[in-house]
């Protein structure tokens, strides 16, 4: 069993077609800037639960409510 798996590998383990082998989609908190003010943003654990820093102290508000959210991006040739 594994978590948190790139879709790459999950479509390889499903394409293996093993009895008792699935997957589900799981939701992942995004850092935009990747580390930079880490210390004070803090950080969520596996299951997206807040940690430490703002990130703990705003866990509510940051984990939202259940439901569904459908977006897409487009890339606009460079002018």
């Amino acid at each position: 069993m594994a978590r948190k798996v790139s879709p790459a590998l999950a479509t390889k383990a499903l394409a293996l077609e093993l009895p008792g082998v699935g997957s589900f989609p799981e939701e992942k908190r995004v850092y935009p800037m990747d580390t930079l003010a880490m210390q004070a943003l803090g950080l969520a654990g596996t299951d997206n639960q807040g940690l430490a820093g703002l990130e703990l102290q705003y866990d509510k508000q940051l984990s939202g409510r259940g439901g569904s959210e459908s977006w897409y991006a487009t890339r606009q040739a460079a002018t």
